[in-house]
């Protein structure tokens, strides 16, 4: 019996090659909501990051100064948005869920809000996002992918995520799939209070995440093969 090791030129080979394709970045993930990209933390208010300790701002769309960007109210869904927006930490959370920025959105029993991004949906696409419900009190409210048809921001079906506990951070990964009435449509993120008191939600999260290329899963396989060994 003779066991015959790893092959030096084909090793080689399957490196180089792997490198090469992290190296050109065949496939990145893209945020479309975080906190620096479409106001994911709520920092932003009439296009500029507030750094001022405005106790609270009640706004999420319309015309009036003060508005929060990117962030309006579901009107389709919502049955109370006199008293909702954001307002200041004071004092900041303790561990594990800490304020990004110095605020965060609060939403009144039965306020629903969404959040569009650029990305127009397509069959297969992964979709993964996150966010934190801070503070002392156990509320449920539901995140879920929406999608904009032209005239109404709908939930993509099968993608929401229910949330109670607080101080916890909740997230949820979904792909498209082939036939599903988002695609072609814009891409975002709802949010509806269930609960029968004020919400408090914060550092919303929003990515795609790129599916293997053809040639990432060649290089591996072939350095997996390069690697296994035969006896004879």
């Amino acid at each position: 019996m003779k066991s015959l090791g790893t092959h030096p030129m084909k090793t080689a080979l399957a490196t180089g090659l792997l490198a090469t394709v992290l190296s050109t970045g065949a496939a990145s993930a893209v945020t479309l909501i975080s906190s620096t990209v479409n106001n994911g933390s709520f920092e932003s208010v009439d296009g500029v990051v507030n750094t001022s300790y405005i106790e609270k701002v009640t706004q999420f769309d319309g015309a009036a100064a003060g508005e929060v960007d990117n962030w309006t109210i579901w009107s389709s869904v919502a049955t109370n948005f006199n008293n909702s927006g954001t307002e200041v930490w004071s004092p900041a959370p303790a561990a594990p869920v800490g304020p990004d920025g110095i605020r965060f959105a609060f939403l009144q029993p039965g306020n629903a809000i969404y959040n569009l991004t650029s990305h127009t949906i397509q069959a297969g696409d992964m979709l993964s996002f996150s966010w934190d419900h801070i503070r002392g009190r156990n509320l449920s409210h539901t995140v879920t992918l929406v999608y904009f048809d032209g005239t109404n921001v709908l939930p993509v079906p099968a993608t929401e995520v229910f949330a109670t506990a607080s101080s916890q951070s909740y997230s949820g990964t979904f792909t498209i799939p082939a036939g599903s009435l988002a695609i072609g449509h814009t891409l975002g993120l709802g949010i509806v209070n269930t609960s029968d008191n004020w919400v408090e939600v914060d550092n919303f999260k929003l990515d795609t995440i790129p599916e293997p290329s053809v040639a990432l899963l060649g290089a591996l396989g072939l350095l997996g093969f390069s690697r296994r060994r035969r006896s004879c």
